[in-house]
């Protein structure tokens, strides 16, 4: 930013300098309450950037939840991001969404249940997946799976989906594989749900999973 220097003289110079300091104090605000239009960069992609699912067409999918159950323990988990790849792909941030505390033991050799409650039926010709990644790779990557190596991810097997039309639960059942096959860097979790060829649900654990 250019340097504003105001000379000794005069009210119409001081008024100047008054009416640029306004203007640059007034400029931040509107961009925080016009959250749709002002779009989130992802702090570990910052050459992506997401719109707030809040403030969006689908700001009712802020509130969706998964489970992830475990033989030991119970993990809720929010929607983190919703793809729209209708007229042009967009992407919307949860920005309200946040890691379970403490870590997220998965039993190594068992398996876990993955629940979420829709109205909406979970697309068979889109696969549903569940797939652990290095934490290094950013949460863009792992939607694309560009640039990402295959010793940075490791695909979860899917034994079975089970979802009734009389029902609003999808039940997802995934075997962990034993933990002395997953490298100890793999401790961020994508789960993906596509709805359709158009709209995809994504829930991101960073940082806290670990395969025991």
């Amino acid at each position: 930013m250019s340097n504003i220097t105001v000379g000794n003289g005069g009210r119409g110079g001081a008024a100047t300098a008054i009416t640029i300091a306004l203007i640059l104090m007034a400029s931040p605000a509107i961009l925080i309450t016009d959250a749709f239009a002002a779009p989130i960069s992802n702090e570990d992609c910052k050459d992506i950037q997401f719109r707030a699912l809040e403030s969006s067409p689908y700001s009712t999918k802020a509130g969706n939840t998964i489970t992830i159950g475990t033989s030991q323990e119970e993990y809720p988990v929010k929607i983190d991001y919703f793809k729209d790849s209708g007229d042009e792909v967009l992407y919307f941030k949860n920005v309200a969404a946040k890691d379970p505390g403490g870590r997220v033991l998965l039993p190594g050799g068992e398996t876990i249940t993955i629940t979420l409650q829709t109205n909406e039926p979970i697309s068979s010709g889109y696969r549903t997946s569940v797939t652990l990644y290095n934490d290094n790779v950013c949460d863009y990557e792992t939607f694309s799976g560009t640039n990402v190596k295959d010793t940075d991810k490791m695909a979860l097997e899917i034994v079975s989906i089970e979802q009734t039309d009389d029902s609003p639960i999808v039940k997802v059942t995934v075997q962990v594989p034993d933990a002395s096959d997953v490298d100890k860097h793999l401790t961020k979790l994508n789960v993906q749900f596509p709805f359709s060829p158009e709209a995809q649900e994504y829930y991101i654990i960073s940082h806290r999973v670990e395969v025991s």
